[in-house]
């Protein structure tokens, strides 16, 4: 279930007004699942090349090869003089990463994009169908 893409998991569903059933007869899995959990949401994130691995490992986005870019954070000072008075002071880095944009529901299956256009027209729709059985 939690390896699936979000729109894989959605095909396994069956929903009425009060109850979502996920099937899975391949894996033998069936769960029961309140609606309010498949209601979905997008995050950006500015990941590094370690932040992108650590964050493939936990499962907090695709499995895939990301477009890096140059980005740009905010860091203590402090981390480019190693002066400890400095440390209270900003200042901007600058790096190469992946701009993506995660959508996930509450049970943490998610699917990453790289076009924010497209994770808010699947997070959208995904919304719009959940929400049409709560009401």
């Amino acid at each position: 279930m939690k390896d699936e893409l979000l729109q894989d998991f959605m095909n396994k569903l069956e929903i009425n007004e009060k109850v979502a059933i996920y099937r899975n007869k391949e894996k033998g899995l069936m769960y029961p699942i309140t609606l309010a959990h498949l209601l979905c949401r997008v995050d950006y994130l500015e990941l590094d090349e370690k932040e992108i691995n650590v964050s493939k490992f936990k499962n907090i986005i695709t499995d895939k090869e990301y477009k890096m870019q140059d980005c740009e954070k905010l860091i203590p000072k402090s981390e480019i003089t190693k002066k400890e008075e400095d440390y209270f002071t900003m200042t901007k880095k600058k790096y190469k990463g992946a701009k993506v944009w995660n959508v996930s529901n509450q049970l943490g299956i998610h699917t990453t994009y790289e076009n924010q256009e497209d994770a808010f027209t699947l997070c959208e729709e995904i919304n719009e169908k959940v929400l049409g059985y709560i009401k």
